[in-house]
C-alpha cells in the first residue's frame, strides 16, 4: 500500500534524507533477494537509521518557542534576551578597562561636586543674604559656584573624549571581527542575504551601536549615580518631602511597562521597512545601466516613493506612541514639584525649614528631573542600541557551511588530478542540481563541460573549488576529500576566469595584482603580456595606474576580462576554471581573449564551460551533463558519431542559429 505523508518546506531537509536513506535501504534490499534483514539492520552496508537526522533537524529550532531559526544562524529574534547581547558589547568594551575605570573616576567626582551646589546655595541665601550673619562670605560662595562650574565642565569634556575614544574602538573592533567572519562565511549565506542588508547591520546598526556607547552607557550611568545621589540628599534633608517626591516613580513604573511593549513592536517594523528601503537603493544603484536602457527611471521613482511612504507610516506611528508617552512621563514626575512646594512652604511657615534649605532642596529636585527624563528614555534607546548590536552580531553567530574541519590537512602544491565519485548536491537539499556524478580528470587535463541551461555545470565547477560542499558522495583533489584539505591551501591553487569579471574601484595594476599581494611591477607587466592586455593598457589615459571605475565600467568587457586573465595568470594556478570566459564579447575579442587563454592553460587541469561549443575545440575531452546527470562523455568527434546524442543536438541546434543570425544580418 502507499502512504502519504504530509510536511510543509521548513521540514524539507528533513524528509529529502530520510527518503535518500530509504532509496539507498531498498536499492541494497534489491540487489540482495535472499536477504531477510529486518528493519534498522545493515544491508549491503547500508543502515537504516534516522536519529542522526531527527537530531540535526531538531537543532534547527528554538528551544525557547520553537519557531524555526533563521536561514544560517542560530539566534532566535523572538528570544532576544538583551542582558546577553549586553555583556557581549561590555566583553568587548573590557579590553579597555583602564580607560574605562579613568571615566567611572571622572562620573563619580564629577556627581560629587556638582551636589555641592545646592548646599552652597543655601549657605547663600541663609547666612549671606537673610540673616547676613556671614556676609562677608559672598565672594567665597559665589567663588565657589563658578569653581563647581568649571570643574564639572571640565570633568564632563575629559569623560567625553574617553568615551568617544572607547566607544569608536569598540564599535570598530565588532565591526571588523564581523567583516572577518562575513570573508569566512559560506557563498550560500550570501545567495540568501542581500548586500543592502549586510551593508546596513555593518553601517547604520554599528554607527547606532557606537552611539550608545560613546553617549549612551555614560549617561546612563550618570543619571543612575545622579537619581540615587540626588534622592540620598533629599531624605537626609527631609524625609517627609523625600517620600513625597518618590511617590509618583510606581505610577511611572506601571505606565511603561505598559506602553514599552507596544513601542518595541513599533519600531521592529519600522526596522524592517527601513531596511527594505536599503535594499531598494541598493539593487537599482548597481542596476542602474539595466533601469536607464529599459527607461524605467518613472517607475523606480515610483517603487522608491511607495516604500518611503510605508516607512513614512511606521515612523509616525511608533514616533506618535513615543511623543505621547515622554510628556505624560514627565507630567507625572514633575507633579511631585506641587507636592513639595506646597508642603515644603508650610514648613517654612511654622519654622521647621528654612528658606536656604527649600531652595536648595527645590534645586535637587530639579537636578533629579533631567535624569528622570533620559532614563524614561533609556528602555527605547537602550533596546534600539541592543537590536542593532544583536544583527550585528547575527553575523559573528552564523556558522559557516563551508570551513576548516580541526585537523585538515596542508596541501601547499597539487598534481592537479580532480576526481568526483557519485556527486549528489542541490542548492536546496530537496531539489538536487547534481545527481550522482562521477569524472576523473588527470594532471594537466582540459575538460570541457557542456549542456543545456540548467544542467549542473557552473555548480560542478563550483563543488570543485569547494564554494559548496556536495550532500553525497566525495570530491578528491591528488586523492585528498577537498573536505580534509586546508582551504586557503586549496583556493590558492585554484584559478578562475569567469563569464563576468569583476574589477574593484582601484587601478589596474591593483586588479592584476590582486592575485598575489607581493607580486612586482615586472611580474604584473609580464602577466598581462601573456593576457594580450598589455597593448590596451598603455593606451589607457595613466597605464598601469589608471583607475577602472566601480566595477570596471570604465573598460570594455572584452578589456576586463584580459584583466582577469592576467589576474589568474600571476596567480598561477594549478587548477584553472573557465566558465563562459568569452560568452559576452565580440568575434575578434574572443580570438585575443582565446590567445590569452591558450598560454593560461598550458600545464594545467582545466575545466572549461563555453556558450560556444566551438571555444572547447582544444579540450582533451568534452564531458556532456543532461538534467543533473553525465550523459556523454568523449572528444568532439567521438560525440558528433554519436546518432541521436546530445551534444550532436546542442551542435546542431547552435549551428542552425548562427545560420540564422547569418541570414538576418
Amino acid at each position: 500500500h502507499n502512504d502519504l505523508l504530509r510536511f510543509d518546506l521548513s521540514r524539507s531537509a528533513l524528509f529529502s534524507g530520510i527518503a535518500a536513506q530509504l532509496n539507498r535501504h531498498l536499492s541494497a534490499r534489491r540487489s540482495e533477494p535472499g536477504d531477510s534483514d529486518g528493519p534498522g539492520r545493515a544491508v549491503d552496508g547500508v543502515e537504516l537509521s534516522f536519529s542522526d537526522l531527527i537530531e540535526k533537524h531538531r537543532q534547527e529550532y528554538c528551544d525557547g518557542c520553537g519557531r524555526h531559526f533563521p536561514p544560517h544562524t542560530r539566534v532566535c529574534p523572538f528570544c532576544l534576551q538583551r542582558g546577553r547581547v549586553l555583556g557581549r558589547v561590555l566583553g568587548y568594551a573590557g579590553r579597555y578597562k583602564r580607560q574605562i575605570m579613568v571615566m567611572g573616576s571622572l562620573m563619580v567626582l564629577g556627581i560629587g561636586v556638582e551636589l555641592l551646589q545646592p548646599q552652597l546655595m543655601r549657605i547663600l541665601i541663609d547666612d549671606v543674604l537673610v540673616t547676613r550673619k556671614r556676609a562677608d562670605w559672598l565672594p567665597l560662595v559665589v567663588l565657589g559656584l563658578a569653581s563647581i562650574m568649571a570643574i564639572e565642565h571640565l570633568l564632563g569634556a575629559v569623560r567625553g573624549r574617553l568615551g568617544v575614544w572607547v566607544g569608536s574602538h569598540v564599535t570598530n573592533n565588532i565591526q571588523l571581527d564581523a567583516f572577518n567572519h562575513l570573508q569566512r562565511l559560506s557563498l550560500s549565506y550570501f545567495n540568501r542575504q542581500q548586500t543592502g542588508t549586510l551593508m546596513s547591520r555593518l553601517s547604520n546598526d554599528a554607527r547606532q551601536m557606537q552611539g550608545f556607547l560613546v553617549d549612551g552607557i555614560q549617561f546612563t550611568v550618570i543619571n543612575l549615580l545622579m537619581v540615587i545621589g540626588v534622592s540620598s540628599m533629599l531624605i537626609v534633608m527631609n524625609p517627609v518631602l523625600g517620600c513625597l517626591v518618590l511617590l509618583p516613580m510606581p505610577v511611572v513604573v506601571l505606565v511603561s511597562s505598559w506602553v514599552w511593549p507596544r513601542l518595541k513592536h513599533r519600531f521592529r517594523i519600522l526596522w524592517a521597512s527601513t531596511a527594505a528601503v536599503s535594499r531598494f537603493l541598493s539593487d537599482v544603484l548597481t542596476g542602474v545601466r539595466v533601469v536607464k536602457a529599459f527607461g524605467q527611471e518613472p517607475a523606480e521613482i515610483k517603487r522608491y516613493e511607495l516604500r518611503l511612504e510605508r516607512m513614512r507610516e511606521h515612523l509616525i506611528s511608533a514616533e506618535n506612541t513615543w511623543q505621547t508617552l515622554i510628556p505624560a512621563l514627565n507630567f507625572i514626575v514633575q507633579s511631585s514639584v506641587l507636592l513639595v512646594w506646597y508642603f515644603g512652604a508650610f514648613e517654612v511657615f511654622v519654622g521647621r525649614l528654612t528658606v536656604g534649605k527649600l531652595v536648595a532642596y527645590i534645586a535637587y529636585l530639579g537636578m533629579m528631573f533631567g535624569p528622570l527624563q533620559l532614563l524614561t528614555r533609556l528602555n527605547d534607546w537602550l533596546g534600539r542600541s541592543l537590536t542593532a548590536a544583536a544583527r550585528v552580531f547575527e553575523i559573528l553567530d552564523t556558522e559557516a557551511q563551508v570551513k576548516d574541519k580541526p585537523g585538515a590537512i596542508a596541501l601547499p602544491s597539487i598534481r592537479g588530478q580532480v576526481s568526483l565519485s557519485q556527486v549528489t548536491f542541490g542548492y536546496e537539499p530537496h531539489n538536487p542540481v547534481l545527481k550522482d556524478i562521477s569524472l576523473e580528470i588527470k594532471p594537466g587535463e582540459m575538460v570541457g563541460l557542456v549542456g543545456p541551461s540548467g544542467a549542473g555545470k557552473s555548480t560542478t565547477i563550483n563543488l570543485v573549488g569547494r564554494l559548496y560542499d556536495v550532500d553525497q558522495g566525495a570530491i578528491r583533489i591528488d586523492g585528498h576529500d577537498v573536505r580534509d584539505l586546508l582551504m586557503d591551501d586549496l583556493r590558492r591553487q585554484i584559478g578562475y576566469v569567469l563569464q563576468e569579471p569583476f574589477l574593484f574601484s582601484g587601478s589596474v595594476a591593483e586588479n592584476i595584482g590582486y592575485a598575489r599581494a607581493t607580486a612586482t611591477q615586472m611580474e604584473i607587466i609580464e602577466a598581462a603580456i601573456a593576457a594580450n592586455a598589455h597593448e590596451f593598457i598603455m593606451n589607457l589615459p595613466d597605464g598601469y595606474d589608471t583607475l577602472v571605475g566601480e566595477r570596471g565600467q570604465r573598460l570594455s568587457g572584452g578589456e576586463r576580462q584580459r584583466i582577469s586573465i592576467a589576474r589568474a595568470i600571476l596567480a598561477d594556478p594549478k587548477i584553472l576554471i573557465l566558465d563562459e570566459a568569452t560568452a559576452s564579447v565580440d568575434t575578434e575579442t574572443e580570438m585575443k581573449i582565446q590567445l590569452a587563454l591558450r598560454k593560461l592553460i598550458q600545464g594545467r587541469t582545466t575545466l572549461a564551460i563555453a556558450h560556444r561549443l566551438s571555444t572547447l575545440r582544444h579540450a582533451s575531452r568534452l564531458v556532456v551533463l543532461e538534467q543533473g546527470k553525465v550523459v556523454e562523455e568523449g572528444t568532439h568527434a567521438e560525440l558528433m558519431a554519436k546518432p541521436d546524442g546530445v551534444y550532436q543536438r546542442l551542435v546542431n541546434i547552435q549551428s542552425e542559429w548562427s545560420r540564422t543570425i547569418a541570414v538576418g544580418g
